[in-house]
């Protein structure tokens, strides 16, 4: 059967501070501006590097009881939820009696992160393992790793 994963990066709680440095009240507010954008800056960064970490436990753990695992195009625009940015969205081919432990080993290495969110979908037919991996523009519409 097919599973679905989507690895969502919850939004960065706001800046950190940086080390050293005037306190803001010292600065003009042009500067003061300047480095408000580097914190938030580098809280994203680091938001997604944590959670580029995470999304590879999370595809460790879903691929222990996988036989087949498929990549898909980012979720955006209408079909994207709006509680999160979509950082992964794999497909897995499990059989019927790992279903369970797939969906607890998915939910334990997600658990592990403050950073993603991960939305466990199906079962589903297995279509993403059985198309031919072109679009309508004969174009790879997804990478299937086995």
């Amino acid at each position: 059967m097919g599973m679905g994963c989507q690895d969502l990066l919850r939004a960065p709680l706001g800046p950190r501070r940086l080390r050293g440095g005037a306190p803001a009240a010292e600065i003009s507010p042009g500067r003061a501006y300047l480095r408000s954008r580097h914190q938030e800056r580098n809280a994203r960064q680091d938001a997604f590097r944590e959670a580029a970490i995470a999304a590879q436990n999370v595809e460790a753990a879903a691929r222990a009881h996988a036989v087949a695992h498929a990549r898909h195009r980012l979720q955006q625009g209408p079909l994207a939820d709006d509680s999160g940015e979509n950082i992964v969205n794999d497909a897995y081919l499990v059989p019927h009696d790992r279903a369970d432990d797939f969906r607890h080993a998915v939910r334990s290495a997600a658990g592990e992160s403050d950073t993603i969110r991960v939305e466990i979908t199906g079962p589903w037919a297995p279509y993403s393992f059985a198309a031919s991996g072109l679009d309508e523009h004969d174009e790879k519409d997804q990478e299937v790793i086995t």
